[in-house]
């Protein structure tokens, strides 16, 4: 378990650095993070999640979870 917690702190430590050695000084330069189509995928996500939050604001029943036996119910 421990080489388990070892082996993805070790990860996390050179995905943080490769970050830091890519991304950073990139972005100090103006340079955009996503593509021009990266920048239309992120921007259909969050109209696509823009409606359903408006779907679920404006819904009658929403459904919700019963606080005994945590199932949701209608």
């Amino acid at each position: 378990m421990v080489a388990v917690v070892l082996a993805l702190v070790l990860c996390l430590g050179l995905a943080v650095s490769v970050l830091a050695l890519v991304a950073l000084p990139a972005r100090r330069q103006g340079r955009e993070v996503l593509s021009a189509r990266g920048e239309e995928v992120v921007g259909s996500l969050r109209e696509r999640t823009d409606v359903g939050r408006l779907r679920r604001e404006h819904d009658p029943s929403p459904v919700r979870p019963d606080p005994e036996t945590n199932l949701t119910t209608v």
